[in-house]
């Protein structure tokens, strides 16, 4: 079963990298996170590390919508285009079928995750540079010059930052994968990304679109990687904050439910649907 899986996941993978969707979501995306970047606020205590913060929030919710776009339209796209039905007769089992998209979202989900980062460390450190984040101390009585105090070791920031882009991570597949859970439900792609972008909206805005507090933000796999971007960003400013380490573990642990989950229920959904369009 596997070979066959693998061989179905190339044929999906070929498919998508050669569409012009994630091309040019991959380019726009990265154009999205330097600008960013380039348009970024100049604030008291600026370093490289606050300007990569930024960069990567904006390009972050750049690479979800994409993704999800793509996840949505991952199976209605074949039932609107006619595919669906030479794919029926074919020695493919559905779960083969969905489990090969799952796959290829998660390995664009990497891609988008990886120009992201890219793009916004590169020029954070071409700019104001990725080292150690220090204050400048007034001088004593009876000192001319003040001195230098480091704050926030670069090692440590870089640690911080790590966990941030691999929650980030985590979170973009939680979002691919929402997105083909949504499409194993529909056969039109309007139909599809509609409901896809309130799903979307609601758990990436919770607070804004729903009115709900700090509390409730925490069971939503999305404002892990936000608080955690947050968190690096104040810490890259010299501020007195403490990071906190159990928003990695618990980051990944809730988009790993909400991805099994949505690809649970898209599989059983996809399984029991008329295929024949």
């Amino acid at each position: 079963a596997w070979p066959r899986l693998l061989r179905l996941a190339g044929v999906e993978w070929l498919k998508t990298r050669r569409s012009r969707l994630f091309q040019v979501g991959l380019a726009g995306t990265a154009l999205v996170t330097l600008l960013a970047g380039l348009a970024h606020e100049s604030l008291p205590g600026k370093t490289g590390w606050t300007l990569a913060t930024a960069s990567l929030g904006t390009g972050s919710i750049s690479a979800e919508v994409l993704l999800l776009v793509l996840g949505a339209t991952a199976l209605a796209g074949e039932a609107t285009g006619g595919t669906m039905k030479m794919l029926l007769p074919q020695a493919y089992r559905r779960s083969d079928w969905i489990l090969a998209k799952a796959q290829v979202l998660l390995l664009v989900a990497l891609c988008f995750a990886t120009v992201v980062a890219g793009v916004a460390l590169g020029h954070a450190a071409l700019t104001e540079g990725l080292g150690d984040v220090t204050r400048e101390l007034e001088p004593m009585f009876g000192e001319e010059t003040g001195t230098t105090e480091t704050v926030q070791a670069a090692a440590t920031m870089r640690g911080h930052l790590q966990d941030t882009l691999l929650c980030g991570l985590a979170a973009l597949a939680a979002t691919a994968l929402l997105g083909l859970c949504v499409s194993a439900l529909f056969d039109g792609v309007v139909a599809a990304l509609c409901v896809a972008f309130l799903l979307f909206a609601g758990l990436e805005f919770a607070d804004v679109v729903l009115s709900l507090p700090r509390e409730a933000l925490q069971d939503i796999y999305a404002w892990y990687p936000a608080e955690m971007r947050s968190l690096a960003g104040k810490l890259g400013r010299a501020l007195s904050e403490r990071w906190d380490d159990a928003l990695f573990p618990e980051g990944v642990r809730l988009a790993l439910l909400v991805g099994a989950t949505s690809l649970l229920l898209g599989a059983a959904v996809f399984a029991r649907r008329d295929l024949h369009v």
